[in-house]
């Protein structure tokens, strides 16, 4: 019996150990911009890594206080919450992070 509750307790620890968002990884940035034509191919690509309770860009880490899932309905939500605020990533269906910023979209797809 007490071998029994030395498992259980060890199965406990390595799946609390095992958390995370779901979303870490390497990501690379492209622009979907309607009007821009061609333009938005000469748009320099940014490559960004997200970790547990980080992110890392242009060799620059960021510690954050939280990144988290957050379903709205039928969409949902990468939210990566620092101390000043939330930024808040639209999870598409293939995986893929958007931002929409007016006629502009950046998409961050997983590379690794």
């Amino acid at each position: 019996m007490l071998k029994k509750s030395f498992i259980v307790a060890g199965l406990s620890l390595l799946l609390a150990a095992c958390g995370g968002h779901g979303y870490e990884g390497q990501y690379e940035s492209s622009i979907e911009a309607s009007g821009l034509g061609n333009m938005s191919s000469m748009i320099p690509k940014t490559s960004l890594y997200i970790g547990t309770d980080y992110i890392e860009s242009n060799g620059e880490k960021t510690a954050l206080e939280k990144i988290y899932v957050k379903e709205q309905g039928d969409k949902k939500f990468l939210i990566m919450q620092t101390q000043q605020g939330e930024q808040a990533y639209i999870i598409d269906k293939d995986g893929s992070l958007l931002i929409k910023a007016g006629i502009a979209t950046i998409k961050f797809t997983k590379v690794d």
